[in-house]
């Protein structure tokens, strides 16, 4: 797991849906602004407490730890290195 870059994309266009539980993570339907339609888009993700984990179309899987208003983001190629 690696933390990352502030430049990486995470916007929706470049999601794909989870479908899978996977550990404590359990799949569910998560609400997104596309800045592309300017509307409010539904995306399935991996949720845990204050985390979550994204799966995007360039095979990265990106997982957000938000804690006391912070949120860090890391990543990795393999969505088990993130559960």
């Amino acid at each position: 797991m690696k933390e990352l870059d502030i430049d990486y994309d995470i916007s929706v266009s470049n999601m794909y849906d989870i479908t899978l539980d996977r550990g404590n993570f359990l799949v569910t339907d998560t609400e997104f602004y596309d800045i592309n339609t300017s509307k409010l888009t539904n995306k399935k993700v991996l949720r845990s407490g204050g985390k979550q984990i994204f799966s995007m179309k360039d095979g990265t899987f990106i997982l957000e730890i938000e804690d006391c208003g912070e949120v860090e983001y890391f990543y990795s190629n393999n969505i088990n290195d993130l559960i």
